[in-house]
Order: C-alpha cells, then sequence, then structure tokens
C-alpha cells in the first residue's frame, strides 16, 4: 500500500508533511532508527526540490515501505545542491574554500541512501528506507553458510569424478567469469576513484588546521594497522611456505628478482601510460591518479568542470563495480563449493590459521586505540571503550561505516563530549578514507598468499605494500565488497594470482562485521584524541 502526499514549495507545512512521513514508516513496523534516518534525509531533499521547483508547482511524496519518492516540476537540481545536503561543516574549523573540497570527498558517505535524476523538466529523487548493505552481508553470509553444507555434502556423497566435472564446467566457470569481470574493472577503478578525490584539493593548505590534524591522525593509525598486520602474521605464521604452488597459474613465479628499493621508486613512474593499465601496475596508476588530480586542481576556471569530468567517470566506473559485485554471492558460493570438494585438510588447516590471525590483528587494533588514547589524550583507556562500546556494536551489526555515521556521531556528542566541531567534520571523513580494519586485513592477506604460493618478497615490496595498502584504504571505493577489490589490486601487484582471491572472499563476508568495527572504533578514537588535545571536549566522567 502506498501513500500519497503533497507539499507547497514555500515550505510552510514542511514540518507537517515530515511527520506524516514519519507516521507512515512507523506503521510500516519500520525501526526507529531507520525511520529516523530516512525521515531527516527526507527534510533534507525537500528544502533541496522546493528551491528548484517552479511557482504553482506542486511537491509530490510517494511513501512506500522501502523507499520514499519525491517529485516536482521545476529546474534541475545541481549536483553540488545535493553534495552539499546532510554534512554541517560550518561547526569545523577549516578553511572556507575547503568545505567544497571536503564535502567532494564524503560524497560516498551520503549517495548510498538515495537516488535522483531529471527527465522531462521533472525532478525526482528516490531516498531508501533501511540499510541495503546490511541486507547484502546477509545474502552473502547465506551464500557462505550454504556452500559449506551443500559442499561437504557433494564431498561425501557424489563420486570424485562427477565432482570434478561440475566443478571444471559450473564452479570454476563461475569463478573465472567473475575474476576477469573484476580484473577488468580493478585499473580503471583505482585511477578514477584517487583522481577524482584528489582533483577537488586545489590547495593543501585550504584543509587548514583541524583538517590537517585530522588527514594525518588517519594516516597515522592505517599505518599502525599495517603493523599490526605484520606482527599478528609473525605471531601466528600461517600457512606454509609454497603449499599451494600445485593450484598456480602462469601468474606467479617463485623466482623472485631481487629489485632494490631505487628501483621501486623508478618503477612508480610510467614510461607508456596504457601499458600502465595494461599491466595492472598498482603504484603506477596511483601515480598517474594523483598526478591527473593535481594538475586537475590547478587548472584554474577549467578546474571544476573538469573535477566533474572526472567524478562523472568515478560515478561510472563504481556503477560497473557494484554490478559486478552483485554476483559476490554466486563466486562465494562457486569457490567454497570448489575449494571443498577439491582441497584437501592442510588448505583448510591455513585458511583456518590466517582467519584467526585476522581476527586477532582486529582485535588487536582495539588495543591500540587504547594505548592511543590513554598516551595521546591521557584518558582511562576502559572508560572511553565503555562509553564507545554501543557505536563499535551498530558498525558491527550494520557493517557499513557510512550507515553507522549517524550513531557513531551521536556518541561523540553525548558520551565523549566532542565539540561538534571536530566531530561534524572527522566522523564523515574518516567514513570514507579510514579503514584500520581493511588495512589489516588487506596487509595479511598478501603475506599469506606470498608465503602460500612461494614468493618471497623484498624489503622494497613491503614499502610499495605499505605505501599501496595506506593509499588505497583511503581510496576504497564505497561499494559492497569494497575490500576484495582492493585485495585484487595487491594480489595483481606481487603476482600473485588471482584464484587466490577465490579462496579467501568467503572469509571476508564473515570478517567483514569486525572490520567495519575496527574503522569506525578507528574513527571515534582520532576524532576524540585531536578534540582532547584542541580543548575542545566537554568535562566528562573520563
Amino acid at each position: 500500500m502506498n501513500t500519497f502526499l503533497t507539499m507547497d514549495p514555500d515550505l510552510k507545512n514542511l514540518s507537517e508533511t515530515v511527520e506524516k512521513v514519519e507516521d507512515t514508516l512507523k506503521g510500516y513496523n519500520i525501526k526507529q532508527k531507520e525511520v529516523s534516518k530516512a525521515v531527516l534525509l527526507t527534510e533534507e531533499m525537500l528544502v533541496i526540490l522546493a528551491h528548484n521547483t517552479d511557482e504553482g508547482e506542486k511537491i509530490t511524496v510517494k511513501i512506500k515501505k522501502s523507499y520514499i519518492e519525491l517529485a516536482s516540476k521545476g529546474t534541475e537540481i545541481k549536483s553540488k545542491a545535493v553534495d552539499n545536503m546532510g554534512i554541517d561543516l560550518s561547526a569545523a574549523e577549516i578553511h572556507p574554500d575547503a568545505e567544497n573540497a571536503i564535502r567532494n570527498m564524503l560524497i560516498t558517505a551520503n549517495k548510498e541512501r538515495f537516488y535522483s535524476k531529471y527527465s522531462n523538466g521533472i525532478n525526482h529523487i528516490k531516498i531508501y528506507v533501511g540499510e541495503k548493505t546490511q541486507k547484502a552481508l546477509m545474502v552473502t553470509l547465506y551464500s557462505f553458510l550454504i556452500a559449506i553444507v551443500a559442499g561437504s555434502l557433494m564431498r561425501l556423497f557424489v563420486p570424485q569424478n562427477i565432482n570434478s566435472l561440475l566443478d571444471e564446467y559450473i564452479f570454476d566457470s563461475v569463478k573465472t567469469l567473475f575474476l576477469n569481470a573484476l580484473n577488468m574493472i580493478i585499473g580503471p577503478l583505482v585511477f578514477f576513484s584517487l583522481a577524482s578525490c584528489v582533483s577537488t584539493i586545489k590547495d593543501l593548505r585550504e584543509l587548514g588546521k583541524l583538517g590537517g590534524k585530522v588527514m594525518g591522525f588517519y594516516v597515522f593509525t592505517t599505518a599502525v594497522a599495517v603493523g599490526m598486520g605484520f606482527l599478528m602474521f609473525h605471531i601466528f605464521n600461517p600457512g606454509t611456505f609454497g603449499e599451494f604452488v600445485g593450484i598456480q597459474t602462469e601468474e606467479v613465479t617463485t623466482e623472485v628478482t631481487s629489485i632494490s628499493f631505487k628501483d621501486t621508486i623508478l618503477g612508480i613512474v610510467p614510461s607508456n601510460i596504457i601499458d600502465a593499465f595494461a599491466t595492472s601496475n598498482t603504484l603506477q596508476i596511483i601515480f598517474l591518479a594523483i598526478i591527473v588530480g593535481v594538475a586537475a586542481g590547478m587548472l584554474g576556471k577549467y578546474s571544476d568542470s573538469v573535477s566533474e569530468v572526472l567524478a562523472k567517470a568515478n560515478a561510472l566506473v563504481l556503477k560497473i563495480a557494484s554490478l559486478i559485485t552483485w554476483f559476490l554471492p554466486a563466486m562465494i558460493f562457486s569457490s567454497m563449493v570448489s575449494m571443498i570438494i577439491t582441497a584437501d585438510f592442510s588448505t583448510f588447516k591455513s585458511m583456518f590459521s590466517v582467519a584467526i590471525a585476522m581476527f586477532a590483528a582486529n582485535f588487536g587494533m582495539v588495543v591500540a586505540y587504547m594505548l592511543i588514547v590513554l598516551i595521546f589524550a591521557k584518558t582511562n583507556p576502559i572508560a572511553f571503550i565503555r562509553k564507545t562500546f554501543s557505536a563499535f556494536i551498530n558498525a558491527f551489526a550494520l557493517s557499513s561505516s557510512n550507515a553507522a555515521m549517524a550513531h557513531t556521531m551521536d556518541v561523540c556528542d553525548k558520551k565523549l563530549g566532542v565539540s561538534p566541531k571536530v566531530y561534524s567534520f572527522s566522523i564523515p571523513l574518516g567514513a570514507t578514507i579510514n579503514m584500520d580494519g581493511t588495512s589489516v586485513v588487506l596487509t595479511l592477506t598478501v603475506l599469506f598468499f606470498a608465503k602460500t604460493f612461494g614468493i618471497t618478497l623484498t624489503p622494497s615490496d613491503y614499502v610499495s605494500m605499505i605505501f599501496t595498502v595506506i593509499v588505497l584504504s583511503m581510496g576504497c571505493p564505497g561499494i559492497p565488497g569494497a575490500g576484495m577489490v582492493c585485495a585484487s589490486v595487491l594480489l595483481r601487484q606481487f603476482g600473485i594470482p588471482l584464484d587466490a582471491l577465490a579462496m579467501i572472499v568467503g572469509l571476508y563476508s564473515v570478517i567483514d562485521p569486525l572490520t567495519t568495527a575496527d574503522n569506525v572504533m578507528g574513527d571515534m578514537t582520532g576524532t576524540y584524541v585531536i578534540a582532547k588535545r584542541s580543548g575542545l571536549v566537554r568535562k566528562t566522567d573520563m
């Protein structure tokens, strides 16, 4: 059953309309938290829509259980009007000219909840109710669990020759198609994601004092996360050197030529732009993206138009990647069944060992946050964890930093006593670029597969890996399966076959809630430490 409302563009009955939207959604037995998010977003969108509605026209509101659709005849809503909604930067101590740059970097934290278009002189805005990312996670987890049951039954009761045929013509084919599609989009995805982000920053000084502190802290915690990944890898020592060589492809070279640090640095700059994409050279693509982004920001009157082209190209590539990741459940099912019916016990043992290392590393990051709070904020870390625990659990349940952002900011305000000057800027930015939990998992993934595929990493390889993980964590696309996309970039960089991704993709779906919770905990840690050292924390009982 649908509910239809109308509203005058003079906004006189805005409150009444919003109240009716809220009452209707409550009637669908939707959780109060989801109702609040949808209502707040609806109110913002109605204000924007009213400013673009022709005189004498009405704004129509269509309410369904899964979405709210707004429409009115008028002038097209410019992207900047939508980009600026939902995030209040007015209280943040940053250069006024930086606000547009920051909002552009934060756009992925907002656009997953609405869709807008302009056709036949009418603006249409659809606001989604509920968390699509959580539903996608549940489908992924169900695929993982069903695959374990199906694969186990097939291994026990189906003849091996039949299993081999099914694996060759069905399960392996699905894996190959998915990995080929993913490999196709890797280069453009990394390039446009970073280039579009960098192009919005016309001058690094525009970020201001607070912005510089926040950005610097997030880089620091990402580096700590990479270090935690190294530490847990050496503590748990998962896998055996060369044990997966039997399933390697031509991509793997066990005899790695020693490359000096100088060669690594020189190799960052490509001699051929096309070749960088053709060979999926990650460092070269990152270099090109940063150069293009910086140059676009220095074009003066052409900067905005070029940045817009990069942003649209990024949106196109993200949409392609999203279409590919729609088939992630099928990929997980096929990969898990294939591994169960073909792999031996040692493979399962190795995968279990790296899973334990990943879980331990993520919990290790919580300990690291406690130490950071103790050392840099002179605050009782136990009290800090107690006050932020609800935000940690909320992020764990939602498995999306963006979806958890509203509650995270509420915790920073009411429980930590942080000034809006800090959290209104640092939390949305952290949801976009601060991915500590993801960095831990990426680091362990590369180290584990390099070892099990018999690849010896040199010191320069470690340096380039650390740099790539940090950059990828900041440019991680805001789509389901983003960690898997980043992992595929790193695997290609070190000559590890993408078949390895098929072995670990199921594990990623299981550990994703914890990595998300770590990401959010890192955001809150940075927010609190910077606010405390800047004298922007109200007195609390900590």
